[in-house]
């Protein structure tokens, strides 16, 4: 593979890519080594280097940025995570089957996916990483942009402005900056993708609050859609706590700074690094909070209802007592059917009442509740239906703004479009799904 542009200029330079994946949240990178000249050393950019520059990949054209959808995507298997979501088999009467289709990713696709709420977001999210520039003859003048932040002078270097771009000038410390940048790297984009996770978490809260607000408003009394939403809140809960658990953990692990062996860095350095990674984490763990307790908050309504239901279910009690006092008040009527001064026709038509009356009665609340139930769950249906078409429609949207961003690269911007449509393909499919029920 070769690098024949770099920031729209043309060069013609090898380029080795070794691929690295962990188990820490599915974590991935590109590890690209290439040889420069002293001129693009100097300037040497990562946004130009992805976002303007080309490669001859099999003898074909294409933007470098191009490899995260060919090399890096793959690996998630989107395509069949989509499909797995969107097959009928776990859409049941009412809802869609979301722990079948968790254990079925993992089978399948070996993937644990968190779930934000109630349901997997299967999203992915990057960033650029870090560059290592090795300038062992010293050919680079590290002026005033640059920073000496070894422990011993004009051993590494890392930009003022370029913060990730670090220039290491004796051979025999790589492996060892390489391993300490590959362990910062690692844990900014943890902490960096669960707080955008936690931002798709409350994302979805709202959404939820705006449902459950418009159910109040409305005075719903559809008794099937609170008990879905006191079970779904329940999910939603335990969905957070395998979330929160899995970050704490992963972030408990994490070393401030990492750990080096020959190689040190200035006091300055470690301090201005381990405070901007604390305050990072300090972000995170107050927005998992907010999401402790913006579920708690989303709960009330249900028990508030129940508290609504319970009394209801009082009155419907007190009515069978009635009953019941009817009936006490019909055992007369036993010893009229006993007794030998009624015509045997009276007392056929005194035990028709007393015995019909009760059966009378059970029937006509079974057949009440029967309607009621299928009414309930067509209309939480046309809710569901309602909401994932509010859904698909930013989501359409999303892509006609993706269409008018011009400072991606077209194959970029093909294969995003490419995934959005996948989303958008599978949303229809449960669409029309939801549609048949109706």
């Amino acid at each position: 593979m070769k690098l024949i542009s770099y920031n729209n200029a043309s060069c013609d330079i090898d380029l080795n890519i070794d691929f690295y994946a962990t188990a820490s949240f599915g974590y991935c990178f590109l590890d690209i080594q290439f040889e420069i000249d002293e001129e693009i050393a100097a300037v040497f950019n990562f946004c130009d280097f992805m976002m303007k520059s080309k490669i001859l990949s099999n003898g074909e054209e294409q933007s470098i940025s191009n490899l995260i959808t060919n090399t890096l995507w793959p690996y998630y298997q989107n395509d069949k995570l989509m499909k797995i979501v969107s097959d009928e088999k776990f859409m049941e009467l009412n809802k869609t089957d979301w722990e079948s289709i968790r254990e079925a990713l993992l089978d399948e696709c070996g993937a644990i996916e968190f779930f934000a709420a109630d349901s997997p977001t299967l999203s992915l999210s990057g960033s650029p990483g870090y560059s290592l520039i090795e300038d062992y003859e010293n050919n680079l003048s590290m002026d005033g942009a640059w920073e000496d932040i070894g422990a011993h002078d004009k051993q590494v270097y890392h930009h003022t402005i370029h913060r990730h771009t670090h220039v290491l000038k004796e051979k025999h410390y790589f492996k060892e900056l390489y391993s300490y940048i590959i362990e910062m790297q690692m844990n900014e984009r943890t902490i960096r993708a669960s707080s955008i996770f936690c931002s798709n978490w409350l994302a979805r809260i709202g959404n939820k609050v705006v449902e459950i607000r418009k159910s109040i408003a409305s005075n719903n009394d559809n008794t099937f859609y609170w008990k879905e939403l006191k079970r779904n809140i329940e999910l939603i809960d335990l969905n957070f706590l395998e979330f929160h658990t899995t970050v704490i953990r992963e972030c408990l692990l994490n070393d401030e700074f990492p750990d080096t062996l020959s190689l040190d860095f200035t006091n300055e350095y470690k301090e201005r690094y381990t405070k901007s990674l604390r305050n990072e984490k300090d972000s995170l763990f107050k927005a998992l909070n907010e999401i402790k307790y913006a579920i708690s908050n989303l709960a009330t309504p249900g028990h508030t209802h129940d508290e609504h239901m319970l009394q209801s279910e009082s009155e419907v009690t007190n009515e069978r007592i009635l009953l019941l006092s009817f009936l006490a008040m019909s055992i007369p009527m036993l010893g009229a059917i006993f007794s030998p001064n009624f015509t045997i026709n009276t007392k056929i038509i005194s035990a028709t009442i007393l015995f019909t009356l009760p059966i009378i009665y059970f029937i006509f609340r079974n057949t009440q509740k029967s309607f009621a139930y299928k009414r309930n769950i067509k209309t939480e249906l046309k809710r569901q239906y309602m909401a994932m078409s509010s859904s698909l429609d930013k989501d359409k949207k999303r892509k006609k703004t993706l269409e008018s961003i011009e400072d991606i690269p077209e194959d970029l911007r093909q294969s995003i479009m490419e995934i959005t449509q996948d989303g958008i393909d599978a949303t229809e499919i449960r669409l029309r799904k939801l549609e048949k029920k109706l």
